[in-house]
């Protein structure tokens, strides 16, 4: 899609068609504007606040207008937050569902042969999801024509669209997905390294053990006890592990930007964002 006004022309790719209903099945908070009404007519458009920024500036953009594909003129009824970069579904620009089925391919809402529309329904449990699923054959045959060619509907978890799904178009606002493979795959060299780490730790533990053995028989004939040696011992572990992870946590800060510019992806955005995982790293 080119969009253009006064500041620039551009093409979008990171665009998508969705009516009202959207704000009621995803979360995306709006920094102005109203969500109820605000794709309800041909010719409306949200913004990212990084879209709106890039078109307008620090200009307030409701009620302002865009320039779609050099003829079409759309207005601005709102603007949101940026979609986080770990949602499948991450685009700069909503456009009104009804600018494409209403203006651009009319008919195309009452016409049961065209697909390449993704819906998202809201479950209240997985039983229902599988009641629906034992419906949608019987669904399609009463709708399509199966004689020329066969059709089907599916229903696929959200959470496994990204990992699992397959890959879907930018009016769809997802086209960017994972591979589960890549991360089976990475796990098991993460795994395969840990192995590696603490045999290594092993067996240095072990060659030093000689050169601490005064060590240990000096302490024994000052009085330290069994318990107090086993203690010693965990602590100085203890303390490498913990100098380790500190160091580690700082090669990653460096090295992840630079990862993400070799990979073309981002990786991780900051060490901090989710304090789970970061509980867990140790």
């Amino acid at each position: 899609m080119i969009v253009q006004n006064d500041r620039g022309v551009y093409y979008e790719e990171n665009i998508a068609y969705a009516d009202s209903s959207l704000f009621s099945v995803f979360t995306l908070p709006m920094v102005s504007g109203d969500t109820h009404t605000a794709l309800n007519d041909p010719f409306r458009i949200i913004l990212s606040q990084s879209a709106a920024e890039k078109y307008f500036g620090h200009i307030n953009p409701l009620g302002h207008t865009l320039l779609i594909n050099g003829k079409d003129t759309a207005y601005i009824t709102g603007v949101m937050k940026d979609m986080p970069f770990n949602s499948h579904f991450r685009v700069d620009i909503l456009v009104s569902l009804h600018t494409l089925t209403q203006v651009w391919n009319p008919g195309t809402e009452t016409n049961w042969m065209r697909s390449g529309f993704y819906t998202y329904l809201v479950l209240p449990t997985p039983a229902a999801a599988a009641h629906l699923t034992s419906k949608l054959p019987g669904f399609v045959t009463r709708h399509y024509d199966q004689s020329i060619r066969k059709y089907a509907l599916s229903l696929e978890p959200l959470s496994s669209v990204y990992l699992h799904g397959k890959p879907r178009g930018r009016r769809a606002g997802s086209e960017v997905t994972g591979s589960i493979r890549n991360i089976y795959i990475f796990s098991l060299l993460a795994v395969f390294v840990l192995f590696i780490a603490c045999f290594n730790f092993i067996n240095m533990t072990t060659a030093v053990s000689t050169y601490r053995a005064k060590e240990v028989g000096l302490r024994k004939v000052l009085g330290a006890s069994r318990r107090q040696l086993i203690i010693q011992f965990l602590l100085d572990a203890l303390t490498l592990t913990a100098i380790a992870f500190l160091l580690a946590l700082l090669a990653i800060s460096l090295l992840v930007p630079v990862f993400d510019q070799l990979v073309g992806k981002t990786i991780v955005t900051s060490l901090f964002e989710h304090a789970s995982t970061f509980i867990l790293l140790p």
